[in-house]
């Protein structure tokens, strides 16, 4: 018999919550880099500017984080209304 559904979603939730914290610790830190150590880009009207990461870069770790705060809260919603079931059968 395989584990309760519940358990199944805490577990994802939690690995894509981890994972969406590390994608932006990684990103910050490439934003940290690029400031201590700028890279000058040669634009096509032949001035430079310096090298930054886009703001679009966030949306994938913020939509990891979202989806796994929503999975965790669905999985402790199985986790509350099958204890209350087993609770009320119990008496």
């Amino acid at each position: 018999m395989g584990k309760p559904l519940e358990h199944v979603m805490l577990h994802r939730g939690l690995g894509w919550v981890c994972t969406g914290l590390v994608l932006l610790f990684a990103i910050q830190m490439l934003d940290v880099a690029l400031q201590m150590f700028p890279v000058t880009q040669l634009l096509e009207d032949g001035n430079a500017a310096n090298l930054e990461p886009p703001g679009s870069l966030y949306v994938i770790p913020v939509l990891m984080l979202l989806a796994g705060a929503s999975m965790i809260g669905r999985g402790m919603a199985g986790r509350r209304a099958a204890a209350t079931a087993t609770a009320e059968s119990t008496g």
